[in-house]
């Protein structure tokens, strides 16, 4: 995973923190918003739970000040990375800015859930890749050697009756044939499991990586979608009966379970949920 970069911008390079916090507030400048996330910063020092309150207040404030789209993205990355939050924490802040931005009708941060199905779409895919690898070479394998034996047979008793018809005119007939049939087989069977074996691994892979990819992506982005319904649920009601938990855990429709997790955002009670 790569290390988090400080977001760049022009009037970000000397945030100070000598205004009070009532000035910084009544200042309209977008570097009002940059100085206050640094005095709460300060403020908060190393308690997690007062970062976190903190960083809902700023992001409401961005928001109410109704910037531009670009000047509230770059002021939300600065604070993002000013007041970062363990993950715990981070799932109920991403619960409070859906809230936030469902409240203000303005969706420029909404990214979570994006990055969400990125990163099930790419563990679907590594887990995909993962097993069709596996399952290839396990047919493949099991599939070269049917198959080599089969043409190894077929070849080794053509070519063991060419060279035993050779070799018996040479030595005797009989004695020909029975040898010819003997080594035609052996190396045959050798050559073909051989050559078998590396197309059945060849076709596995190419068919394993195929399947396991579509199906790690599908169940990649469902698990996704299923793992922000329950932190919701969590973040908003706390423990959610477990016969609802189940029905979400049933669900195979993504957009059925989208359309739930938004309901969930602005529901006053769990008697409203139903899936």
């Amino acid at each position: 995973m790569l290390a988090r970069k400080p977001p760049k911008f022009d009037y970000i390079e000397n945030v100070s923190v000598s205004k009070t916090e009532g000035e910084l507030l009544a200042d309209p400048s977008p570097m009002a918003v940059a100085s206050l996330v640094q005095l709460r910063k300060l403020q908060a020092g190393r308690y997690t739970q007062r970062r976190f309150t903190y960083k809902v207040e700023v992001t409401r404030e961005l928001y109410r000040r109704r910037y531009s789209r670009e000047h509230t993205i770059k002021l939300f990355r600065f604070a993002d990375f000013i007041l970062k939050l363990p993950k715990a924490l981070a799932r109920r802040f991403r619960v409070e800015l859906a809230r936030i931005e469902e409240e203000r009708n303005m969706p420029y941060l909404s990214t979570y859930e994006q990055q969400a199905r990125e990163i099930a779409l790419a563990e679907g895919e590594e887990k995909g890749i993962e097993k069709g690898i596996e399952k290839g070479i396990e047919k493949g394998i099991e599939k070269g050697i049917e198959k080599g034996i089969e043409k190894g047979i077929e070849k080794g008793i053509e070519k063991g009756i060419e060279k035993g018809i050779e070799k018996g005119i040479e030595k005797g007939i009989e004695k020909g044939i029975e040898k010819g049939i003997e080594k035609g087989i052996e190396k045959g069977i050798e050559k073909g499991i051989e050559k078998g074996i590396e197309k059945g691994i060849e076709k596995g892979i190419e068919k394993g990586i195929e399947k396991g990819i579509e199906k790690g992506i599908e169940k990649g982005v469902r698990q996704g979608i299923v793992d922000l319904v329950r932190q919701t649920l969590e973040v908003r009601f706390g423990r959610a009966p477990q016969p609802l938990l189940e029905s979400i855990e049933r669900c195979e429709n993504v957009e059925q379970l989208r359309a739930f997790h938004k309901h969930a955002l602005t529901a006053q009670s769990l008697d409203e949920l139903r899936l």
